[in-house]
């Protein structure tokens, strides 16, 4: 969704969005309040990038990362595609990274397809 990148880029969220779940201490050190609510501070805000993706096509010209969210979208995708989908985003992750997906990808499934990844 091009507004929700637009969105995530701008940084800026509600008071209720950036205290749910985020201890007060850090929400000081990494956000600061403007009219608009609170902004991600640009000492954090640098170290992030948002593109829009086609899962469905090779990615490998992005280099590696430290964490992907890919997070409700697998469910819209058959098996054969979410597993070679989980497999481009694993070769994109350094050595130790995360991949996060969303609460509802059910991928019960790969604990009998593991591939050595550490699963």
């Amino acid at each position: 969704s091009k507004a929700a990148l637009s969105r995530a880029e701008a940084g800026v969220y509600t008071h209720f969005e950036v205290q749910r779940g985020l201890p007060i201490q850090l929400m000081v050190k990494y956000f600061q309040q403007e009219s608009g609510g609170w902004r991600v501070k640009d000492d954090l805000r640098k170290w992030t990038k948002f593109r829009s993706l086609n899962l469905l096509e090779p990615f490998q010209s992005l280099g590696t990362f430290d964490i992907i969210f890919c997070r409700n979208v697998l469910i819209y995708f058959e098996r054969d595609r979410q597993r070679w989908i989980i497999d481009a985003l694993v070769d994109r992750l350094r050595v130790g990274g995360l991949l996060i997906l969303g609460a509802g990808e059910d991928v019960s499934w790969l604990h009998n397809d593991v591939r050595g990844l550490g699963w």
